[in-house]
C-alpha cells in the first residue's frame, strides 16, 4: 500500500493528477497553471509538452490506455446538496469516522424504468477508495425515517426534556460562575 510523504492516503484527484502526468512517457510539461499570481492555480488547457531526457516509465501504449479510460470516466459530478439531505455530515460512518455523505445509483426496474436512490456513505471510502474505508452505506430515506422517529420519541419523553432542560442549566451555570467570579475578583482588583 504506497502512501503520500505525510504517511496518508491518496485521494482519487491525486492519483487522477499522477496518471495524467506525461513525465513517466518522457515527457517534460511546462506552463501547466496560468496566473500564478493568483492564490487559486487555475489549469492551463494546452501546457507545453516537450521531449525529456528521462528515460520513460511506462510504454506510451499503456500511457494511451489510462488517458482513454481516465477521459470515459469524466463527467459532471453528481453532488447536489440542496437540503434534502439533513444527516449528511452528522451521521458518522461506523468503521472509521468519517462523516457519511450522498452516494446516488439508478436501479433499473422490472418494467424498464429507472429509480435513482440515494444512500448515506463513508466520505472516506467516497473520495479515497477502498484503502481507506468501506462503503458502509445505509438508504437516505430508511435513516432519515429511523432517525426522525427517535428524535421524536425523545421529544414526547415528558422525563427526557426534563432531565436536558436539567442538563442544560447546569452547562450554562457552570460556565457563568467561574466567568462571574473573574469578574468579582478584577471587581476587587479595581476597588484597591
Amino acid at each position: 500500500e504506497y502512501k503520500t510523504k505525510k504517511g496518508n492516503n491518496f485521494s482519487v484527484g491525486s492519483i487522477r493528477e499522477i496518471l495524467n502526468n506525461p513525465v513517466y512517457i518522457g515527457k517534460i510539461r511546462y506552463n501547466l497553471r496560468q496566473d500564478c499570481s493568483e492564490k487559486r492555480k487555475n489549469i492551463n488547457p494546452n501546457p507545453i509538452i516537450v521531449d525529456g531526457i528521462h528515460e520513460p516509465m511506462i510504454d506510451i501504449k499503456t500511457w494511451d490506455k489510462v488517458q482513454v479510460l481516465l477521459e470515459a470516466k469524466k463527467g459532471k459530478p453528481s453532488r447536489i446538496y440542496d437540503g434534502e439531505y439533513p444527516l449528511t455530515g452528522i451521521l458518522k460512518c461506523p468503521k472509521c469516522g468519517a462523516g457519511m455523505v450522498i452516494m446516488r445509483t439508478t436501479n433499473k426496474l422490472a418494467d424498464g424504468t429507472k429509480k435513482r436512490i440515494a444512500y448515506y456513505a463513508c466520505g472516506n471510502w467516497k473520495n479515497k477508495g477502498t484503502a481507506v474505508c468501506n462503503c458502509n452505506s445505509i438508504r437516505v430515506d430508511k435513516a432519515n425515517e429511523y432517525v426522525f422517529s427517535k428524535i421524536s420519541e425523545l421529544l414526547s419523553n415528558e422525563k427526557m426534556i426534563k432531565a436536558i432542560v436539567s442538563n442544560v442549566t447546569r452547562e450554562r451555570t457552570n460556565k457563568v460562575n467561574p466567568t462571574k467570579k473573574a469578574l468579582e475578583k478584577i471587581d476587587g482588583e479595581l476597588e484597591k
